[in-house]
């Protein structure tokens, strides 16, 4: 039995994964971002997909474990795009050292997307050729203009019709948005909708019909999903209603509360202190206390007029 010779081709690309296309001397490196509360293990599966492309590099970047707390609050959220920008900065240096000219793309998920579109607004030296986001989290009316200049390839928004994460995000902070869910409907970026919940872009069928295209052939497939409504979707339209924030908003006002009562020496929640509450009443001398309302409701359980 004979055994196969590589082509040359094959050869130098196994001998060299960094190779650069011989024909333009550019190295095209594919960045990939995740989200938050996760070590993206889904990186293993993009990786060796798209570094079967010649003069093609995968670069798998983070910014350690992001939880759902630094979410929430803004000023959390600034070091990912910072972190992030300096790791570009030595990826096109590295390549300079070798006269290489390198075109840098992204795939981001979740709150990368946030990231990668932070990056562009505040970065003057960081353009890009290929833009696949999937997961968003960026309001679906977000302002392209002052970011669009800067990606000179495929501008790709994939979409989940049943991912509910997008405006969970919405409803407990600002800044976000649904455009994961519902799309961006921006002339500036394509929107291609798929029956999937959050990371269900992940899996070799969908990473090789979708994306090793865009890649691979400056080509972008088209979904043949067609949206229809369910308890899911009804659900998570219902809760898109909803303003930005106010989760955050509603957490906020119970902590005051809570506070404000805690400092009168009264307990809302505590039934037992209805039994001293004329006491306290009487001693304070003003208004009635935090938590009043529900005492009197709970006497007028028990029969006790005030």
């Amino acid at each position: 039995m004979s055994q196969q010779t590589q082509s040359p081709s094959q050869a130098a690309r196994d001998a060299n994964p960094e190779r650069s296309d011989p024909a333009t001397d550019v190295v095209d490196v594919v960045i990939l971002l995740h989200g938050i509360r996760t070590r993206a293990f889904w990186y293993d599966l993009v990786q060796p997909i798209l570094g079967e492309i010649d003069g093609t590099v995968v670069k798998p970047l983070g910014y350690d474990y992001f939880s759902a707390l630094r979410l929430v609050f803004p000023f959390f959220r600034s070091g990912p795009a910072r972190k992030i920008a300096d790791d570009i900065r030595d990826i096109k240096s590295r390549y300079d050292q070798k006269n290489k000219r390198v075109r840098i793309s992204v795939i981001a998920h979740s709150f990368g997307t946030y990231t990668i579109a932070t990056l562009l607004r505040q970065t003057r030296d960081i353009d890009l050729h290929h833009l696949v986001l999937c997961g968003s989290v960026l309001p679906n009316n977000f302002n392209f203009d002052s970011i669009s200049r800067k990606i000179h390839g495929k501008f790709v928004n994939d979409a989940g019709a049943r991912d509910a994460w997008p405006v969970l995000a919405k409803i407990s902070s600002f800044g976000y948005g649904v455009s994961g869910t519902f799309g961006f409907q921006s002339g500036l970026i394509e929107d291609r909708f798929h029956d999937f919940a959050h990371s269900d872009f992940f899996n070799k069928e969908f990473i090789r019909t979708y994306w090793l295209p865009i890649f691979d052939q400056d080509q972008v497939n088209h979904s043949s999903y067609e949206r229809k409504p369910s308890w899911r979707t009804r659900l998570i339209n219902l809760l898109a209603l909803a303003p930005p924030g106010i989760l955050l908003v509603g957490l906020i006002a119970a902590a005051l509360y809570l506070a404000v009562c805690d400092l009168q020496g009264d307990r809302p929640f505590d039934t037992h202190q209805s039994d001293r509450q004329g006491t306290i009443e009487g001693k304070a001398g003003g208004g009635p206390p935090c938590g009043t309302a529900i005492h009197t409701k709970v006497d007028r359980n028990r029969g006790v007029r005030r």
